[in-house]
């Protein structure tokens, strides 16, 4: 899951977009992996419902609100609102890094500036998916 983070990660970075394609395969190894009485449908559906709200307000870009629907689908609802902190606080982050990059490079207009929020839901997810498989494996 890891490398599959990072890859989406980069592609956001460089396409400032994360393609239907990409998700739907990302979608695929995670029922695969989990398999369906395994993965949280209904963390996916709560963040789903709450991404669109969000994406019709213009705050998040669609693929965005896809991807982090699809990861979802490891936490459970107990952790959902640990891993929606985890994603703010990195896309607090990765406001600060673009704001500082962008104040340092002449010329540049802040205004014009999108961010790969697809790099913090990432991080914020990644992050709740570990600590959620490091305490089911102290539990055993």
């Amino acid at each position: 899951m890891a490398l599959t983070c990072f890859f989406v990660s980069i592609f956001d970075v460089k396409n400032r977009r994360i393609e239907n394609k990409i998700l739907f395969g990302f979608l695929a190894i995670q029922l695969v992996c989990l398999g369906f009485e395994n993965s949280h449908v209904d963390s996916m559906l709560v963040v789903l419902f709450i991404g669109l709200i969000i994406f019709r307000f213009g705050w998040i870009a669609a693929g965005d609100v896809k991807y982090a629907g699809v990861l979802s689908l490891s936490i459970p609802m107990a952790m959902l609102y640990e891993a929606m902190l985890f994603t703010a606080y990195s896309g607090g982050v990765l406001v600060l890094c673009y704001y500082v990059k962008h104040r340092m490079t002449p010329g540049s207009q802040i205004q014009d500036v999108t961010l790969p929020y697809g790099v913090a839901i990432s991080v914020g997810f990644f992050l709740t998916i570990a600590s959620h498989q490091l305490q089911s494996q102290q539990l055993l």
